[in-house]
């Protein structure tokens, strides 16, 4: 029968049969803004431009991602763990490293950049400076103190005018896990630095 469109011993499924269950899948699957779900998966779209779409595709075969969407998957993770972890407590002390490349062409960029370094020296362990060629440079800042005001210190030094790309990696001083579990103790002592 030209109209059926599985034809087994134990089934015979006809064309409208088939379409209603479909079109009751979507239904049941269809979400809001055009987004589709199969229980906790849902599909949506991203716009991306080419350049930074190429540039997915090429971390995709390099970390041997299966697909962009599991890439996609990982770096959203990434972000949500790094922000909880953040927020989790906003004045327990914290160490950190913020890089920036900057063009050191703009005008003001640099001292604007030590300025702000100066004025938050209780966070400023130490800063390097690295030209990476004619226009740009890279500066790493290490700092500790409360999580609050590393990030604060950190967005405003990424936000600035001039700054193609910053990022900050913070991580524990190591306080909160104690000492040796080894007995050991460490052979040298290291002073609390001075506050400048």
């Amino acid at each position: 029968m030209e109209n059926e469109v599985c034809d087994t011993k134990e089934t015979k499924v006809t064309r409208q049969q088939f379409a209603g269950v479909l079109l009751h899948e979507l239904r049941r699957w269809k979400g809001g803004n055009g987004e589709v779900s199969q229980g906790d998966l849902v599909r949506f779209g991203v716009s991306m431009d080419r350049p930074l779409l190429e540039h997915l595709d090429r971390l995709v075969a390099e970390k041997g991602y299966p697909n962009r969407s599991e890439a996609i998957r990982d770096l959203v993770r990434a972000s949500l763990v790094q922000e909880a972890w953040q927020r989790a407590d906003p004045s327990q002390e914290v160490a950190g490293a913020v890089t920036l490349v900057y063009d050191h062409h703009v005008h003001g960029l640099e001292t604007q950049l030590t300025e702000w370094q100066h004025s938050h020296r209780e966070l400023v362990l130490a800063t390097t400076h690295v030209h990476l060629d004619h226009d740009n440079c890279l500066e790493v800042l290490l700092l500790r103190g409360p999580a609050r005001e590393i990030k604060r210190l950190a967005d405003q030094l990424i936000a600035a005018r001039g700054v193609k790309h910053g990022q900050l990696a913070m991580t524990t001083t190591g306080r909160e896990f104690g000492t040796r579990t080894d007995g050991a103790r460490h052979a040298d002592t290291h002073p609390e630095p001075t506050p400048a």
